[in-house]
């Protein structure tokens, strides 16, 4: 039987609660940055012609993984790159007023 006493949180010392909070507080940023990518990438692909839509999806399927993957999108579509900080611009914005 779990009583009040004998909640998890009790029972973690202070730096394990720091710990998960901040991998929460991870998460939760990656999260964010998945969404706002998502929506610079539709707003691209709108944009964009077929042709270049498709080199666009293939390029990130292939490049993902790499350790400079903004570096070399940016370098390659500098365009959705523009239309990705206009998207993170106005996430902060909205943030912002908000809180």
């Amino acid at each position: 039987m779990i009583t009040d006493n004998n909640k998890i949180g009790d029972t973690q010392s202070p730096s394990d609660q720091s710990a998960v909070q901040g991998e929460v507080e991870q998460a939760f940023a990656e999260e964010v940055g998945t969404l706002v990518f998502q929506s610079a990438l539709m707003k691209y692909l709108a944009i964009t012609p077929e042709e270049t839509s498709r080199e666009f999806e293939s390029f990130i399927n292939l490049n993902v993984g790499a350790e400079n993957f903004f570096e070399i999108l940016c370098e390659k579509y500098p365009d959705f790159c523009e239309l990705l900080d206009e998207e993170m611009k106005a996430f902060q914005s909205e943030v912002s007023s908000i809180l």
